[in-house]
């Protein structure tokens, strides 16, 4: 964040790392000053379902590297409903958005802030912001095939987690403490992720009844975390919270684009982890044999892989011997 602040002054900042899978907007992990993060609840349920000017989906499924809030919203200032009911109870006088998005897909996104007393962000702040994006979210895009120092296997079984319609723990199973032990407290509290599912789900119709995101947790096993509604007639807003170790094919997905592939390495990696040899991907792809080895040392060399198993151990995310 120092190469940011040497750019771009501001006085409390977010960092949230999203789910590629579902347009980002449902967090992975989150970093940044103690109260963003605080006020985070009140934006992804503004973010999802009240009419603000600048919708944090929308937003972030836009073309633009870096939005000035203020700015877009000044004809009409009684719309930004962050700054009116948020923002300015924090103090806080201007905020400067940036999705983080790499070859078409949301890793996430930074949110600068100034106080009320500071001056407003400038276009010439967002024209330096659009010149970090793309590193920034290169980065973003990166953080998902980190090596992890000591990988451990996940528990053997889901764990679920009750919260009551104001969000508030009521139950849980007796695995679901294992699950939550093993997220890096610095960027993956528990807490956010819940509170942005819960946001997610909240803005969703009552038909669409699950809102989940993929995490990679602390000791590199990746974790499906899912809330869904529970009907309960005697009390509504009932959410269960479900952590489980994630399907090979999502993680798969992922990887596919957290890797820096080419569109016919992606084919070659997917047709490769579904256990087609060379000459059948050969004819599938209308190359010879010689070239799909070709293609598999450079998708070796990207991803650390020492074999066609390896590989498909990799992009599994299945975790070494």
């Amino acid at each position: 964040m120092k190469v940011v602040n040497q750019a771009i002054h501001f006085s409390r900042w977010c960092l949230l790392m999203g789910d590629p899978r579902v347009g980002g907007f449902c967090v992975a992990g989150v970093t940044g000053t103690p109260t963003a993060i605080d006020v985070q609840r009140q934006f992804w349920d503004m973010g999802m379902s009240l009419p603000d000017t600048l919708r944090a989906g929308r937003v972030s499924r836009g073309r633009r590297h870096a939005y000035l809030f203020d700015t877009a919203t000044q004809t009409d200032l009684a719309r930004w409903v962050r700054r009116k009911e948020v923002l300015r109870s924090q103090g806080i006088g201007d905020e400067l958005w940036m999705p983080l998005t790499s070859e078409g897909r949301h890793w996430g996104s930074l949110a600068l802030y100034r106080e009320s007393d500071e001056p407003l962000f400038t276009r010439n702040d967002a024209r330096a912001a659009a010149q970090l994006a793309p590193t920034l979210a290169g980065a973003a895009r990166n953080s998902w095939i980190t090596p992890v120092r000591s990988p451990l296997p996940p528990p053997s079984h889901a764990g679920v987690l009750l919260l009551d319609s104001t969000g508030e723990k009521v139950g849980t199973t007796l695995t679901t403490d294992q699950w939550l032990a093993r997220h890096d407290r610095t960027t993956q509290s528990e807490q956010p992720i819940i509170d942005c599912l819960r946001a997610r789900l909240n803005g969703q119709p009552e038909e669409d009844g699950t809102a989940n995101t993929l995490i990679r947790d602390a000791h590199g096993s990746w974790v499906n975390i899912s809330a869904s509604r529970i009907v309960d007639r005697n009390e509504s807003g009932v959410v269960a919270v479900t952590f489980e170790a994630a399907p090979p094919e999502v993680i798969s997905d992922v990887l596919l684009h957290a890797y820096p592939f080419t569109e016919r390495e992606r084919q070659i990696v997917s047709l490769t982890i579904g256990e087609a040899t060379n000459k059948e991907i050969g004819a599938y792809l209308k190359l010879s044999r010689f070239t799909v080895a070709d293609y598999l040392k450079s998708i070796f060399a990207k991803t650390g892989a020492h074999s066609r198993n390896d590989l498909a151990r990799v992009m599994t995310g299945r975790l070494p011997l």
